[in-house]
């Protein structure tokens, strides 16, 4: 009896929870979205704007794009890693569960980074 109640109320929390890890994917998805704005229409356009402030301004670098390109892979590949192993908590209990979805996210932001920059 007491294992049938165990059992029960880990599929209602994992029912539960599933609303929760869903948010969580979306908002790693709209995460990637807003860095692929960033780098693809934003970042192009630094080098023009800071050529035309350096006139005032010596002490403005130009942009470069590929450290920023890379920095923003980091931070994809970091927000994955921990967005998974907190979905992983959420859902089970245990962060180590997280790595399910840790490796589904990372992968997520490494093909998006090697089919658009």
């Amino acid at each position: 009896a007491v294992a049938e109640v165990q059992k029960q109320l880990k599929k209602e929390r994992k029912s539960e929870m599933f609303v929760y890890v869903f948010i969580i994917y979306v908002a790693f998805g709209v995460f990637l979205f807003i860095v692929y704005i960033l780098a693809a229409y934003f970042l192009p356009s630094m080098p023009v704007a800071s050529a035309s402030a350096n006139i005032g301004m010596p002490l403005i670098q130009l942009v470069d794009l590929e450290e920023y390109n890379l920095l923003l892979f980091h931070a994809a590949m970091i927000q994955g890693l921990c967005s998974g192993l907190v979905a992983g908590k959420m859902e089970r209990g245990e962060v180590s569960a997280g790595f399910k979805y840790s490796i589904v996210m990372m992968f997520t932001a490494y093909m998006v980074f090697m089919t658009f920059f």
